[in-house]
């Protein structure tokens, strides 16, 4: 699957989307593990891992965000060549990104 294709979810999007079911702010009547399995049981899907190189690249990229989940997502969208989508306000800020037109926060 190309990166312009479609949507490719990243595993550390998946990790984030769990914790985010876990702190109660993605409602789910299930539990996270079971709501994942819930989700691919529906939709099957390719998942994008976290690979050694993006894993460098999270640390040795210029960032103005400490947050290590969003590095991994920015480094991802930047060696797929794709662009990035995010309500964060700060990953828009970085001049090395491709974005979605009108991607930031409140913008969805």
């Amino acid at each position: 699957m190309e990166a312009e294709d479609a949507s490719i979810p990243l595993a550390i999007s998946l990790w984030e989307a769990h914790l985010l079911i876990e702190r109660g702010k993605i409602a789910s009547a299930s539990s996270p593990t079971e709501t994942f399995r819930q989700w691919l049981a529906f939709s099957p899907i390719q998942v994008i891992p976290v690979t050694q190189e993006i894993a460098v690249l999270s640390r040795s990229l210029n960032f103005v965000h400490a947050d290590p989940a969003y590095r991994y997502i920015a480094v991802t969208a930047f060696q797929l060549k794709a662009k990035l989508v995010t309500v964060d306000d700060l990953l828009p800020q970085l001049d090395w990104i491709d974005k979605l037109d009108g991607a930031g926060p409140n913008r969805f």
